[in-house]
């Protein structure tokens, strides 16, 4: 995952970040061989591709409190299917998503995610489920200027014919 800002926030304008993020699943071409080219003839058309983001976030001071809140919101271009869990397809389609995060201290924040999915898959029928938007709230532990580490509970809604309703993600992540 690689992200650069574009645009640096300003006193009235959000800051805007561009961003690619790699992904990589060779166990589909497995499912795709068991089921004697199923994923194929679906759309499947490799185990890799890049999705694209841009992504507009403003902070501002909650008045009552006096503390940081920060809205995010952003759009992103992917070939994935069910995230990649199934492959990826040969078209890219946009999806919409954004965040708030409310900085409870200086070292403590809470945020609410949410995250459009669209499947690249034109001919899935009722062979594999439709894709549910994904949602979490997550809990984040800044460690200092550079270093925050999250956890947070997510509902992936449907992931390949299953809802995905009580993940649990970590996140430990560097800035520079």
């Amino acid at each position: 995952n690689l992200r650069g800002i574009v645009i640096e926030e300003g006193k009235y304008n959000p800051a805007v970040t561009a961003g690619a993020t790699f992904k990589y699943n060779p166990n589909v071409q497995t499912i795709d061989r068991r089921l004697g080219g199923g994923v194929t003839a679906l759309g499947f058309a490799r185990s890799n591709s890049t999705d694209f983001t841009l992504t507009a976030t403003k902070t501002v001071i909650e008045p009552l409190l006096k503390r940081p809140l920060m809205l995010t919101g952003g759009i992103r271009f992917s070939e994935a299917a069910q995230l990649g869990y199934l492959g990826f397809g040969e078209n890219y389609r946009m999806t919409g998503e954004g965040s708030v995060v409310y900085l409870v201290t200086d070292w403590l924040g809470i945020a609410y995610e949410y995250r459009q999915k669209k499947n690249p898959y034109d001919t899935l029928g009722r062979l594999v489920g439709k894709e549910g938007a994904w949602q979490a709230v997550d809990v984040a532990f800044i460690v200092n200027e550079h270093i925050t580490f999250a956890v947070g509970w997510l509902c992936a809604g449907n992931v390949a014919n299953g809802r995905v309703d009580n993940g649990w993600g970590f996140q430990l992540k560097y800035e520079f």
